[in-house]
C-alpha cells in the first residue's frame, strides 16, 4: 500500500456490493501493539480469563510478536484451543513452544507434550 501510494481499499461482498473501507491505518494498528501488551493479553485475558488456568501454570514470553507458551495445562484440547486463539490475537505473528497436558482425551490416557507452531 505504501508503495503504491494507496491510503484506503475498498471492501466488497462475492457480490460487489460494498462492505467497507479499510484503510493503511487500520491494517497497522494491529502491529503497533509492544510485545509486552500482548504478553499480558494473552496470560491475563486468554490463560486466565478463557481458560481459568492459573497464569504460573504456563510461561508466556513474546518476542517481536512470536509468542513462545511453555507450561502444562489439563487436557490437550485445552493445548491446541489455548494455541488457536493465542494466533488469533491482535499483533501475534506466530505462536511457538511445547504445552504440556496431564490428559489426552482424544486417546483416553495420561499425560503428553505437543509442539505448537504456526
Amino acid at each position: 500500500m505504501l508503495k503504491q501510494h494507496v491510503k484506503r481499499l475498498v471492501v466488497t461482498d462475492p457480490d460487489g456490493r460494498l462492505e467497507g473501507v479499510v484503510s493503511r491505518k487500520d491494517v497497522l494498528k494491529v502491529f503497533a501493539r509492544s510485545d509486552e501488551e500482548i504478553r499480558r493479553e494473552v496470560a491475563e485475558d486468554v490463560i486466565r480469563g478463557m481458560f481459568w488456568i492459573d497464569p504460573a501454570a504456563v510461561r508466556v514470553r513474546v518476542e517481536d510478536g512470536v509468542v513462545h507458551l511453555h507450561g502444562r495445562v489439563p487436557t490437550r484440547g485445552q493445548a491446541g484451543l489455548i494455541s488457536g486463539v493465542v494466533a488469533r490475537t491482535d499483533g501475534v505473528v506466530a505462536v511457538a513452544g511445547e504445552l504440556g497436558f496431564d490428559y489426552d482425551e482424544t486417546h483416553g490416557r495420561a499425560g503428553g507434550t505437543g509442539p505448537l507452531g504456526g
